[in-house]
């Protein structure tokens, strides 16, 4: 008798038969459409800037180390990039943000 009213219940929810389809908005497929173009520029932007600091000598994965002011929190749209150029200047010499024994590599 349960299964019985569960099956019911879900086929209420999604519908009877392969017959039924799904109408995606315009606008929804031009949202996942810009989704897609941006994730690829976020990607190939991400890895040019990793380049530029893996060529500098530093170690990419101390400097995307999620402290809330690594590289890390650029593809999470937070905007750190000045606080990180400071950070930078300075050596990374904050020692409660940046682990500096192993932050450079040469």
């Amino acid at each position: 008798m349960i299964k019985q009213a569960v099956n019911s219940k879900i086929s209420r929810l999604i519908g009877k038969g392969e017959n039924r389809r799904l109408n995606i908005s315009k606008e929804i497929i031009r949202k996942m459409h810009r989704l897609a173009k941006l994730t690829g520029e976020t990607k190939k932007l991400s890895s040019e800037i990793d380049q530029y600091f893996m060529e500098k000598g530093f170690d990419i994965d101390e400097l995307h180390c999620g402290n809330g002011r690594s590289l890390e929190e650029l593809e999470c749209g937070n905007d750190i990039t000045d606080i990180f150029c400071i950070d930078a200047k300075n050596n990374f010499s904050d020692k409660s943000m940046w682990n500096t024994h192993f932050i450079r590599v040469r």
